[in-house]
């Protein structure tokens, strides 16, 4: 069973995602709300392999999901710093608070991430991998 959320009211809606199929249009009824609503299942983009890799955030721990992998990209999330990628990561006033290796990043603050950094947002804890990088000892 997937879960998949009523754009009304926020809540979940489960469905059998074999009955689905790709290119298909499902119609989902919310029993929290009663709000109908379509939805098109497309085909996952395949990743470009000649792509740069830039590292990723690792999923470790989430209440709704297991182990998953997110590829860093260039734009807000990195700097440059004498030639190199420096990662940075800070709350935006979130109501669980977001931690690095265990110690809240506080308002207005802006911590830089380093290879092997678990990361703490809410429910969900992750890793940093960054590639040419291992974990200082």
């Amino acid at each position: 069973m997937k879960k998949i959320r009523c754009p009304k009211c926020d809540d979940f809606v489960l469905f059998d995602e074999a009955s689905v199929s790709v290119g298909s249009v499902a119609v989902f009824h919310c029993e929290h709300c009663g709000h109908s609503f379509r939805v098109r299942f497309k085909a996952k983009e395949k990743a470009d392999e000649n792509a740069p890799d830039y590292g990723s955030l690792i999923i470790l721990e989430n209440m709704f999901c297991h182990r998953q992998e997110f590829p860093l990209h260039l734009g807000d999330n990195v700097a440059e710093r004498k030639g190199c990628l420096v990662f940075s990561i800070k709350d935006c006033n979130s109501n669980t608070g977001t931690f690095v290796q265990n110690v809240e990043v506080t308002k207005k603050e802006q911590r830089v991430l380093n290879a092997g950094d678990v990361v703490s947002l809410g429910a969900t804890t992750m890793i940093v991998r960054i590639p040419g990088e291992d974990r200082p000892g």
